[in-house]
């Protein structure tokens, strides 16, 4: 078999599995046929005649070495709504594409040396269940060109990156900090390496935040506007990475990696260099800053979860319940209110039926249930999580393929910061 087939033969596996497993979860309970038409978006954002959730443009940047194989893996989101900013949301390249399923492991690595960039996107967004507006991959002269406009970018490297670049703090030039980027030593784990990638992203995220405070009113690129539009304030979408970043580099950028965990040998008996992706995390992070890039792959309804700030690891709790009885979070916004007993808000009475049908509501005493004051695209549900479910410690436990135990450490308010991001030092790392 090719490394090709290989990953076309992992997907296939991957489908089968999921629907394999939705079968059984729904079959106790059977959806109308509207809501499976509702629910299919093709991986594209979707529209619906309710308010609208924030828009952000989302490109995948993958750098690869003059070998060209994937050293890093970002996605770049811009500000909601064209305003400036945005956050780098660095990925694991040895993340498992597979998401568990199945006999064979599959990296991104391998992904991207089998089949090429269309595969890698592909895969990160089946992975991520998010839709990508822009994808590129990126060889070193590209890197160091889009990184110029930042200038010189302070690190703080965990490791030593070659005698070039020893551990602790320096100041890099875009050349310098592409050549740590694809820095890789003969039995070096990318969970050794990947600190270091989490650190230039956040010197450059650091860089470019001090730069665009530092620079006079109205001398920093931002979204541009359509003059042909009917709106004068029509936004234009970025069409290159390089709109995107000069776009982020108008404002606050975050920075921030997802969570991986090491694989057992027994899911991982041949010893590959792949690691499991925190799922909850993922979600929690994307959901957060582009709520509406998240496709919804399950056939169950869609779920906002808002709560008050700090409570990352009490989402990662509520999103696994949410994944677990086949539902898709769509937003997570930490701007909500103190309550104490947990809301589970609805458009109307059959949604709520599915959802004591799916068992998300079967905690007793868990919810207090109204109806929405406000109706939002494509989300069936909100729940407002209060102090009886932050507090407790007598919850059952819920989990997901490749979900395991951290929590991000910094609070994020609603479309701004990913949960652990940091603008200005590099952030916590998983390994």
């Amino acid at each position: 078999m090719t490394a090709l087939s290989g990953v076309r033969r992992t997907r296939t596996t991957i489908m089968l599995a999921t629907s394999l497993a939705m079968l059984m979860l729904l079959a106790g309970f059977g959806y109308a046929g509207y809501k499976a038409l509702r629910r299919y978006e093709g991986a594209k954002k979707v529209d619906d005649a309710s308010a609208v959730i924030p828009d952000a443009t989302v490109a995948m940047l993958a750098t690869v070495d003059d070998a060209n194989v994937l050293t890093s893996l970002t996605l770049l989101v811009s500000g909601a709504d064209g305003a400036p900013g945005g956050s780098m949301v660095t990925v694991p390249v040895v993340a498992d594409t597979s998401l568990g399923f199945g006999d064979e492991r599959l990296p991104f690595t391998e992904v991207y040396a089998a089949g090429g960039l269309d595969e890698l996107r592909t895969a990160v967004e089946n992975s991520l269940s998010i839709t990508l507006d822009l994808w590129q991959a990126a060889a070193p002269a590209e890197v160091e060109a889009l990184l110029a406009p930042v200038g010189d970018i302070p690190v703080q490297l965990p490791v030593a990156a070659g005698e070039s670049f020893p551990a602790g703090p320096a100041t890099l030039t875009p050349g310098q900090a592409v050549q740590v980027l694809n820095y890789r030593a003969e039995g070096v784990s990318d969970r050794q390496r990947r600190p270091n990638v989490a650190a230039v992203w956040a010197g450059i995220a650091a860089a470019a935040t001090a730069q665009a405070a530092a620079a006079p009113a109205g001398t920093v690129p931002t979204t541009a506007i359509d003059a042909s539009a009917p709106s004068t304030t029509a936004l234009v979408p970025p069409t290159t990475t390089a709109e995107v970043l000069a776009d982020m580099f108008a404002g606050t950028v975050n920075a921030r990696e997802l969570m991986a965990d090491v694989y057992s040998a027994e899911m991982n008996p041949t010893g590959k260099d792949v690691e499991g992706l925190v799922r909850t995390d993922a979600v929690m992070v994307l959901a957060t800053i582009a709520p509406r890039s998240m496709s919804t792959p399950a056939s169950g309804l869609t779920f906002m979860i808002q709560t008050v700030p700090g409570s990352e690891a009490r989402v990662q709790d509520m999103i696994a319940l949410v994944l677990f009885t086949g539902g898709n979070v769509k937003w997570v916004k930490f701007d909500g209110p103190v309550i104490e007993t947990s809301r589970m808000l609805f458009k109307q009475d059959s949604i709520r039926q599915q959802a004591e049908a799916s068992g998300i509501t079967s905690s007793e005493g868990l919810y207090e249930y109204g109806d929405s004051d406000l109706a939002y695209e494509d989300i069936d549900v909100i729940i407002q999580l209060g102090s009886d479910f932050l507090l407790s410690t007598d919850l059952p436990e819920v989990t997901t393929t490749t979900v395991a135990g951290g929590a991000a450490t910094t609070t994020p308010t609603s479309g701004s910061a990913p949960p652990g991001s940091t603008a200005g030092s590099a952030p916590a790392t998983t390994g």
